[in-house]
């Protein structure tokens, strides 16, 4: 081989070789800035993001396993939820203008209450802060794509736990999964597709 053509082989695999460090340092990178006020951007109903997206929720209770399939719809602070309903009928719920609305179907009712107001984004932070720990645990993909993962555990013994998967791009929380104070899994949400 000339040393031409191994120069060009070098140049090669180092190229590679910082392609794959890059990677996997992007695959466990912690999010810039402060975990809890990440938290509290993506808990926010104000996002200014329009989405639909495949939810799968899961819920463990008294040894059984429930599956729940919906559709949800997003647009800037007005939120539809369609769950899948036996023989083609589906039970939804929506918030808009402070109010929370719910039909039930099987029923023919339309439930209307009144929502509270949500916290600032700051005060929200303070109060995440002040009560739980936010801890970055990497990068992870769930739908196809990037999300900071972060465990979120209590300031206070025997209180539930719960990890966030935080779309990178958006804040919007992607999957979710409940654990109850002795760390066994309760419930969990997942986007499937958006």
């Amino acid at each position: 081989m000339t040393i031409r053509r191994r120069t060009t082989y070098a140049l090669i695999l180092v190229g590679l070789a910082a392609i794959v460090a890059g990677t996997i340092h992007s695959r466990t990178a912690a999010p810039r800035g402060n975990v809890s006020e990440l938290v509290a951007r993506a808990l926010s109903r104000d996002a200014g993001i329009d989405y639909v997206a495949r939810v799968i929720t899961r819920t463990q209770y008294n040894g059984k396993s429930i599956e729940t399939h919906a559709t949800v719809y997003h647009q800037g602070i007005t939120e539809k939820v369609e769950y899948s309903g036996a023989a083609g009928r589906r039970v939804w719920s929506m918030l808009r203008d402070g109010k929370s609305y719910t039909y039930l179907p099987k029923e023919n009712r339309l439930l209307v209450s009144e929502t509270s107001k949500m916290l600032s984004d700051v005060c929200r932070s303070k109060l995440l802060a002040g009560n739980y720990r936010a801890v970055s645990d990497g990068m992870d993909r769930v739908a196809g794509r990037d999300a900071y993962v972060v465990d979120i555990s209590s300031r206070y013994n025997g209180r539930p736990s719960k990890k966030l998967w935080i779309d990178k791009q958006h804040l919007t929380v992607l999957k979710s999964i409940d654990y109850s104070a002795a760390g066994d899994e309760r419930g969990s949400t997942e986007m499937m597709r958006i």
